[in-house]
């Protein structure tokens, strides 16, 4: 069960990580340019090619089997194991929320709130990811959105509980966990 959730934990960051980088159009047919040739290939996700004289999209039957695949991980996504994945994750990470928050001599009240506004932020992100998936790629700009709106409310909340400069720190920390587990997600899915 703990490698399923680790799975499912990982998967949400990749996938944030994937579509994160696609320009805003990337899931949606591209205005003609003179300046490019656009053809539709089933190669995913979209690039710009090397020579960057033509756009790649997906086809309609990538973005079908796409929403398909996001459907399917959607309806796994049951509120016990969103509730799950964020229990492992914050798991996973309180150790060294803990170590930085002594080394600051954090009142355990303070670091209390802090993580529990972490825990907050992660299980509304973990919503928003479930309804972005259950919807597909279209759903992708509400997803951000939503996603950021999050985000900067726990960035805020924790901002006034630590200050600028521990909150500078705080969220190089986190940046740092959040690409470790990217890099341990990806590691899985193109393991043979």
């Amino acid at each position: 069960m703990k490698s399923l959730i680790f799975l499912f934990a990982a998967l949400t960051l990749v996938a944030i990580g994937f579509v994160s980088r696609r320009p805003p159009d990337a899931f949606t047919e591209i205005a003609p340019n003179p300046e490019l040739e656009i053809r539709q290939q089933s190669d995913f996700p979209p690039k710009l090619s090397a020579l960057q004289n033509e756009v790649i999209i997906p086809s309609d039957d990538m973005r079908r089997a796409s929403n398909d695949s996001m459907s399917r991980v959607a309806s796994a996504m049951t509120p016990k194991i969103r509730q799950m994945m964020v229990d492992g994750l914050m798991r996973s990470r309180e150790p060294r929320y803990k170590k930085i928050f002594d080394e600051w001599k954090l009142d355990s009240e303070t670091a209390s709130k802090v993580l529990e506004v972490v825990r907050v932020r992660e299980t509304k992100i973990k919503e928003e990811f479930q309804k972005f998936y259950s919807i597909g790629v279209k759903g992708r700009e509400d997803f951000f959105e939503n996603y950021a709106m999050e985000k900067n409310v726990a960035d805020i909340e924790i901002r006034l509980l630590l200050g600028d400069d521990r909150f500078e720190k705080f969220s190089r920390l986190e940046s740092q966990m959040v690409a470790e587990l990217q890099a341990g997600g990806q590691r899985i899915l193109t393991s043979d």
